[in-house]
């Protein structure tokens, strides 16, 4: 009696111990199950941050080479303002300059008409006053009449260069404050040109051209002037 009911003891412990274990085998699976369903989601996780980072390291190559790309561009930007500004200052410099020259000669070249007036009013004074006395003194001599004709007509000649110049220099004025004007829009500009080529060749144009003018003209004045002076005394 006892040895049967030891063996069914025995059996319902075995059988106690086989239930705990079955219990903690399929908590266990639980886990594992668990454990593997995490790891697959962290392995889609971490590829998918794989993939992220890929994007992120192209996107950030690009902008870095953009950011390289501006950084040039603003560095030549810069260097081309500085450049202007001293293209603008050396303009500003230069358009003084030839201000100044123009003043100057304009003043010369007043100073000079006015000289060529005066002795001209001279001039045509004392052809007044000779034929005046000539005909007070004699007769009209036709030869003489014709003589004192061609002298008018050398000095209305005269009278003629003397306005030409004067006429040259206002248009030469206006001509130099047309150039004034575009100096200053040059300077105040950011594509700046050579304005020292221009300068040089403007202003030796301009006194070239003005030495050929005076020199023709003083070529034709100067001896009819005389001969008619000659002629007076």
């Amino acid at each position: 009696m006892g040895g049967v009911n030891a063996a069914a003891n025995s059996r319902r412990l075995v059988e106690k111990q086989v239930r705990l274990l079955e219990n903690k085998l399929d908590q266990a699976l639980v886990k594992f199950n668990k454990c593997v369903s995490r790891n697959k989601e962290l392995r889609e996780e971490i590829d998918g941050l794989r993939g992220e980072r890929v994007t992120f390291d192209k996107v950030s190559r690009k902008i870095e080479k953009e950011l390289r790309s501006k950084k040039r561009q603003m560095n030549a930007i810069i260097e081309q303002s500085n450049q202007a500004y001293e293209q603008r200052d050396k303009a500003q410099l230069e358009t003084a300059a030839i201000e100044r020259l123009n003043r100057a000669e304009e003043t010369a070249h007043h100073q000079k008409i006015t000289d060529l007036s005066e002795e001209l009013d001279r001039i045509n004074r004392e052809l007044i006053d000779s034929t005046q006395r000539a005909h007070t003194a004699v007769a009209v001599d036709p030869e003489e009449e014709e003589r004192k004709e061609a002298e008018r007509r050398e000095v209305a000649r005269a009278n003629d260069i003397l306005r030409a110049e004067a006429e040259y220099a206002r248009q030469r004025q206006e001509k130099l404050e047309e150039y004034e004007d575009a100096f200053r829009k040059i300077a105040n500009s950011t594509n700046v040109s050579d304005v020292d080529e221009l300068v040089k060749r403007f202003v030796e144009n301009e006194e070239h051209n003005f030495s050929l003018f005076r020199y023709s003209s003083e070529q034709g004045k100067c001896p009819r002037l005389c001969v008619a002076l000659c002629k007076l005394l």
